[in-house]
Order: C-alpha cells, then structure tokens, then sequence
C-alpha cells in the first residue's frame, strides 16, 4: 500500500487499470488508491489523509506521447446541456464551469468538477470525467469529448473543439493534444502565445502545460492564487486549489509555490529538495533506501520549499507557516517553512486550518485550509468531488470502497485535540495522523449496503464488505472476498 493514497496538485489520483488504445495520451503521474482496513495499516500509513502527491506532475505534458482516439468525432457540440435520465435538471457537460461534482453529468465514469489537474489550474471549474479509457466512457460519450490518458494510464475527459472554428469558453484555448492522431482539438486552460495571455502576463512555452505567467512570480515558498502567480518551472498549491476527494476545495493558507525535484539542484527557484517515499512497506520516517540498492528508490518524489533556520525568530514570516523538520532524505528532515495550523493564515471566508491534514503527502507536513467537516456527511456516500464537505472521499472509483466514504482526518489519542465527531472513532495510534469511521453495533443496521460492522482494535467500524456486484457502483465486487469494489472492473464476482 503506497502511503499517498490519492494524487492531485493538478495531480490526479488513481492508476488507471488500463488505457486501451482510444485515448490520446499525455505525460503525467498517479499514485494507487487502497482503502485502509485496520488500525495497524493506519499506524503505518502515516498519509492516511488520502493526499496527492504534490510534485508527482509539476511537469505533467499536455502533448501526448502516443495519439489515438477511436472514438473521436471532432465537430460535436459539447456545450449541450446531458438531461439525466430521471427528466429532472439538465446536468453539465464536460468542460462547463462547475463547483461541485453533482453538477456535472455522468457518463461511463462518474461527472466530476475540478479546479486543478496535470498542472492546469481551470478558472471557474471544469467538468470532467476521471479514469476514462476512451472518449466512450466520458460523459456524453465520444461526440464532444477527448480522453487525454497520461503515460501512467490515467485518463481524463476534456471538451473536444475544432481548432479551425473554435468555441472555447472564455480563458480557455483550443489546442490540438495529439499532432499525429486523429484528435483535432480540446478546449484547455494554456496558452500558445503571450497574445492568449492576459495584458502584462506572457506565455511560458518552456514548461508544460504552457501556461500564462507572471513575468515577476514568487520563489517556492511565495504565496500564490495559481500557477500564472509563480516563477517558470514552478505551480502553485492554491489554498482552493480542489484536491481531488476534497470538496468543495482546500490547500494551504495563502497557497504556496512549489517546484518538482528529487534533489536540491532541481530547485532553480530557491529553496531545498523534500523528499518523500513511495514505497510498499508503508514505513512511517523512512529515508527512501529500503530496495536492496544503495541510495535513493527509484520511486523517491519531492518539492522543493523554503529552507529556514528553526532558531531564528525572523524564520517564515508568512502568516501559517513556521520552520519544521519534515521529510524523507537520506540525510534527515529538511528544515523548511511549512503549514502550521497554530498560526491560522486561512485567507478564505469561513474556512479553518485542520491540523491533520496534508497539503499533500505528509512528509511535507501538516496543515490544510478548508471549510468545516460536515459531521452528518461521514462514512456516507461520496464521489471525488462532491459529498463530503470539509472532509476527503475515498472514492470507490480509487479506493474500491462501494459507493466511496467521506472520512475527516483526525489525530489519535484519548485526549487529541483534533479528534472525531461524536459517534465516531479514530483510526490512529495515539498522535499519529489517521481519518474518522463511523463507530457501529454489531448485527445492526448502522453500516450502508456493501458495508459491515467490523471489530476493529477496541472498537466496531463500518468496513467495505461487498457480497455482489450491484453493491458497487461499477457492478464489480471484487472476487477475492475483501469487501471491496474493484475499480478496474476486471476482478469481478
């Protein structure tokens, strides 16, 4: 079990189990999501906050490698209203503006609204599907969309334009994602010349995606709203930046550059190399050389941050942030500026710092602004981003649990001071960092379909226990008797 169990930033999470041959395919990275069953595993997986790998696509291309799109059908209308099938509100198609899941039509995967993905930041949300394997499986269907899949097999669904008369909406270029293939434009966030800029803002084609920028964007470290806010080579975690599974968005207090590395000569715009794991034995603290190999796993990823001294007063001035010792290098923690929900530093409306969860995997620290959890919406039904405000899904679609769960993050102990709702308990050892499970009675009916009550430690947990293949929302419960879903669709009973 990898310990970053969603990935996002303009990350996205979950392996896709397969790309077949119909998509067109861009560079990019996503990380398996594995829903966890035991107080052990949470122990160990000391990311249980189900966050992204925030460097993993820092450099994700929107170009792709390998062009193809059976399904294509350029000249569609993708800005036809999908009525659903129960005659109630027209939902929206892929590519309209959104701020929640529920808003966005479903196709052969669910409709999903996101703010960033692959190292795109979308003005006023973008309705998408998430895991497509071809444009057939995005909402809609082949007509008006393109499904871009990374070299990782993720696939995402984009709004198809005609590159000779487009009909973008506003802040929004038509490009053409695949030169060699079959797909003649999709309707993106990124800019092809400083004319598609806003006025003092030029057209950084040096990176990719290329995005519009300011010609004077901050240092990793800075405070950012997007990417554009950022020097070249860097993005922006904005504090609403929408990590996948947490809605309606969430990030740390003021946002933050960051530049991908996995050591300190990566980061050109200021700062040191943090490094985290991604690794199977889920050890909490470990230095990323535990393959056999002398030196670092091939799997080590990081961001770089801003270096400090933690006995200096005058250290991270930022409002949020203070000098900690996080990471996984081989040489140690790195002592660099990061969230401290102590010092507030929440720039939205309404929102608080919660404690216990990361602005990405948690070797980079702790600390993300976001509204309140909604206490009734635990252990319900959720998708990646809708049903569960203030909290994170584990979407059924990455962690198999049937119809996904919306969790709080939380920290462990009797006497936590950022515990559960009442009701509900902390899968966490005593000051490790775990999520909230609704507490159940055996034998009752506390657990949803497709769940159980489950004796857990000292307590009785709702835990995936799907016994057929209706009980998921993808019609495959796994056959090897683990309860869970499988997202992929292949394992089925």
């Amino acid at each position: 079990m990898q310990r970053t169990m969603l990935a996002g930033l303009w990350w996205i999470v979950g392996a896709a189990a397969g790309c077949g041959d119909d998509g067109s395919h861009l560079t990019g990275d996503a990380a398996d999501g594995e829903f966890v069953e035991t107080v052990d595993d949470v122990a160990a997986d000391a990311d249980a906050d189900v966050e992204p790998d925030v460097a993993a696509d820092a450099d994700a291309d929107v170009e792709p490698d390998v062009a193809a799109d059976a399904d294509a059908d350029a000249g569609a209308d993708a800005d036809a209203d999908v009525a659903p099938d129960d005659g109630g509100p027209s939902l929206l198609p892929v590519g309209s503006p959104c701020s929640d899941g529920a808003e966005c039509a479903d196709g052969v995967v669910p409709g999903d609204c996101v703010r960033a993905l692959v190292g795109l930041t979308f003005p006023g949300g973008y309705c998408t599907g998430l895991r497509c394997r071809s444009a057939a499986d995005c909402p809609g269907g082949a007509a008006g969309t393109v499904c871009l899949v990374g070299e990782d097999g993720f696939g995402w669904c984009a709004d198809r334009c005609d590159p000779s008369a487009p009909d973008c909406r506003s802040g929004y270029i038509c490009i053409d994602p695949d030169p060699t293939g079959p797909v003649e434009g999709a309707c993106l966030p990124v800019c092809r010349t400083n004319a598609d800029c806003a006025t003092g803002q030029i057209c950084d084609t040096t990176g990719r995606p290329p995005i519009c920028r300011d010609p004077d964007g901050a240092l990793n470290g800075g405070a950012c709203a997007d990417s554009a806010g950022c020097a070249a080579g860097s993005a922006c975690v904005a504090e609403d930046s929408s990590f996948v599974g947490v809605f309606p968005a969430s990030g740390p207090p003021g946002g933050i550059c960051v530049q991908a590395c996995v050591a300190d000569a990566d980061c050109t715009n200021g700062g040191v190399c943090v490094q985290r794991c991604d690794d199977d034995n889920s050890t909490a603290g470990d230095d990323c050389d535990d393959d056999g190999t002398p030196g670092l796993d091939p799997e080590v990823s990081g961001i770089c941050l801003e270096a400090c001294d933690p006995s200096s007063s005058s250290a991270c001035p930022r409002t949020g942030y203070s000098c900690q010792a996080v990471g996984e290098n081989l040489a140690g923690p790195r002592n660099v500026c990061t969230v401290d929900c102590g010092e507030g530093g929440c720039t939205t409306p309404g929102w608080i710092c919660d404690p216990s969860a990361g602005f990405g995997s948690l070797e980079f620290g702790a600390g993300r602004c976001q509204p309140p959890f909604d206490a009734s919406q635990l252990g319900q039904a959720c998708g990646l981003t809708s049903g569960c405000t203030g909290g994170t899904c584990l979407a059924e679609m990455l962690s198999g649990a049937p119809g996904g769960t919306c969790i709080e993050e939380c920290t462990g102990g009797m006497t936590s001071p950022d515990g559960c709702p009442a009701g509900a308990f902390c899968l966490a050892r005593p000051g490790e960092i775990g999520f909230c499970v609704p507490r159940c009675t055996p034998d009752g009916d506390d657990c949803r379909d497709g769940w159980a009550c489950v004796r857990v430690a000292i307590v009785n947990v709702c835990q995936p226990a799907c016994t057929s293949n209706d009980q998921c929302d993808n019609d495959c419960c796994r056959s090897d008797g683990s309860g869970s879903c499988d997202p992929a669709g292949v394992a089925c009973l």
